[in-house]
């Protein structure tokens, strides 16, 4: 797997400023993001599979490009083919386990596919 990150995004919150700049490139069946926490390993991620959008930038995986501020580029994250597991809990609360598990099956079942 390759995979190019060149990507800057401003956030505010509070009256403070927290400013992202990811650049790397990894050639490498495992890739780990490592560091303190609040440092943008999870903005980074968030990113890479669609679910923010950079200020600028780009992000290139296997020779795909993903995002490209400079062409306008966007891949929506149901086009990009990358998961992203949560660190904490996104369950649905009236489930239990077994139904939590299965809602992800169900729907791409009844989409006709399984990704």
């Amino acid at each position: 797997m390759a995979l190019s990150i060149h990507v800057k995004k401003s956030l505010r919150s509070g009256g403070r400023c927290f400013e992202l700049a990811a650049s790397f490139q990894a050639k490498s069946r495992s890739i780990v993001l490592f560091g303190p926490s609040g440092s943008g390993k999870t903005l980074t991620l968030r990113a890479v599979a669609g679910l923010m959008h950079p200020d600028e930038g780009r992000i290139e995986l296997d020779g795909r490009v993903l995002y490209d501020s400079a062409a306008g580029l966007n891949l929506p994250a149901r086009e990009r083919g990358v998961g992203l597991v949560f660190q904490d809990y996104a369950l649905f609360p009236h489930l239990n386990v077994f139904q939590n598990v299965g809602f992800g099956l169900r729907r791409g079942l009844l989409a006709g596919r399984l990704d």
